[in-house]
Order: structure tokens, then C-alpha cells, then sequence
């Protein structure tokens, strides 16, 4: 009886921790987001402005040389959100890995749910629509511009064309993986995170490799990666090609789209939750 007793205790205060950090109201949730606003975000407007004030510099002195391209606002759309989006996910829990800030963020009275969900709201959906709505007013300047000069050399922006949408949602996957770096380390968040993401895609390929080794073993001789190329050639290549073309295609699609950030969404809650405690 003495020996279970602090089992149970200890099973219980962790119920109860569990409890607490899964704890949601949405009164408190909309308090953090007008912090988050109060706070954290003024300085995202002004480099966000800056940003685009330079575009506009470059898109119109540079308008007769880059011609009739309709790529400019895609590419510049694409770089923006991503290297800006990646950078501003990467700080988002800056004050919670500071000495002077981390004391008040970890003494604000609401759950790590809470906390997780504000900073995901902001970084991911918030961002970017915000990113969207600056660089369509962006876009439409450079336009009536470059036309007010005699002659418009850019296509207009379509902000939900194909390329734009396959984007928004390709930085809404990777940012998952800053924002667990904005969690787990507490300077040069952004440069840690990159790393991070290299050797992340280094071990996914090799995993990738391994599988297609393991799968398609008969056409390989002893403990080589390399295939024997008289089988590949001939019959194996349309069941190889059916393969690779269909099921796993499809798994690494919903493995990347859905998968990785709901691991790393996962992964980051548990770790701000180990911080709290």
C-alpha cells in the first residue's frame, strides 16, 4: 500500500497536468491574440512595409528589362512568403526563450493549448492572409504604375490561381517545422531551424531509399542499392513505374501534406508543455 501510493499520486497530478494544458476557453484565447497584436506584431507591419516598398522600387525600374513575364509576381510571391513567413514562424515564441520575457509569458494565466494555438493562429493562418492581402495591393500598385507610364509589361497577380494557392499551402506545411524550432531553441531560432531541416530531409530520403530497397528486393543482388538494370529494363519497369506512380506517390503526398505538420504541431505542443511545467 506505502509503494502505491505515490504511483497514484504522481498518475494523478499528471492527469491533472494533461487536463489543464488541454484546457480551451475562448474568451481567454481571444485575449492572447490581442496581446499578440499589442505586443509582438506592430514591428511585422513595418518590415512587412518596408518589404514591399523596395518591390515596388524593383518591379519599376527593372519593368522594361524583365519584359512581359508573367512569372515576376509569382516568383517574388513564393520568395516572400516563404523566406518572411519561415523567419517570422521562427521567432514567434522569442519572448518564451528570453530571460527577461520568459517569466511573464510562462505566468500568463491560460493553457499551453492556449498559448499553442494563438502563436499558430498568427503564424500560419494569419500570416498568410495578411502576406495575401499586402502583396495583392502590392501587385495592383506595380500595375497601374508600370500603365500610368505608357505600357504594362507584368501580368496581374491572381491571388487564387493555381501557383499562389500551391504556395500558401506549401508554406503552411514547412512553417509547421519552424514553429517547433521557435519552441525548442532559444537563440539563432531561425539558423538552428534550417539545420534542422536539412538533415530532417537528408533522413527522410534515406528512409525513402531504404523502403524502395525493401519493397522492391528482387530486383536488387546481395546488399546493393544499385538494381540489376537487365530486370529493371525490361518487365519489372511498368509494375516498378505502377508503383511508384500510384500508392506511393499517393502515401508520400498525405504523409507530407498531413502528416508532417500534425506530427510537428504535435511534437511543438508537448514541447511548450514541458516547458510550462
Amino acid at each position: 500500500m506505502l509503494t502505491r501510493q505515490p504511483i497514484n499520486g504522481n498518475r494523478q497530478l499528471n492527469n491533472n497536468i494533461m487536463k489543464d494544458s488541454l484546457n480551451f476557453r475562448f474568451d481567454r484565447f481571444i485575449k492572447l491574440l490581442r496581446n499578440e497584436i499589442k505586443f509582438n506584431h506592430k514591428g511585422a507591419l513595418v518590415v512587412s512595409a518596408g518589404i514591399f516598398v523596395l518591390l515596388t522600387f524593383i518591379a519599376v525600374f527593372t519593368s522594361e528589362r524583365v519584359g512581359h513575364d508573367g512569372s515576376f509576381m509569382n516568383i517574388w510571391y513564393g520568395i516572400t512568403l516563404m523566406f518572411g513567413g519561415f523567419y517570422y514562424t521562427s521567432i514567434a515564441f522569442r519572448e518564451l526563450n528570453r530571460p527577461h520575457t520568459a517569466h511573464l509569458y510562462l505566468m500568463t494565466p491560460a493553457s499551453v493549448l492556449e498559448k499553442f494555438l494563438s502563436k499558430w493562429t498568427f503564424t500560419v493562418i494569419g500570416y498568410t492572409l495578411a502576406h495575401l492581402v499586402i502583396y495583392t495591393l502590392f501587385s495592383t500598385l506595380v500595375l497601374a504604375i508600370d500603365g500610368y507610364s505608357g505600357e504594362v509589361y507584368f501580368n496581374p497577380f491572381e491571388p487564387f490561381s493555381a501557383i499562389p494557392l500551391l504556395l500558401m499551402k506549401l508554406y503552411m506545411t514547412l512553417s509547421s517545422v519552424f514553429l517547433l524550432g521557435s519552441i525548442a531553441f532559444r537563440r539563432y531560432e531561425f539558423f538552428k531551424t534550417q539545420i534542422f531541416l536539412n538533415v530532417l530531409s537528408i533522413v527522410l530520403a534515406l528512409i525513402g531509399v531504404f523502403l524502395f530497397r525493401i519493397v522492391f528486393n528482387e530486383y536488387f543482388t546481395g546488399m546493393s542499392f544499385v538494381p540489376r538494370m537487365n530486370n529493371v529494363i525490361m518487365e519489372p519497369e511498368a509494375k516498378v513505374k505502377a508503383f511508384v506512380e500510384g500508392p506511393l506517390w499517393t502515401a508520400l503526398q498525405y504523409l507530407f501534406w498531413l502528416g508532417l505538420p500534425l506530427l510537428l504541431w504535435t511534437v511543438g505542443f508537448f514541447k511548450l508543455k514541458e516547458q510550462e511545467v
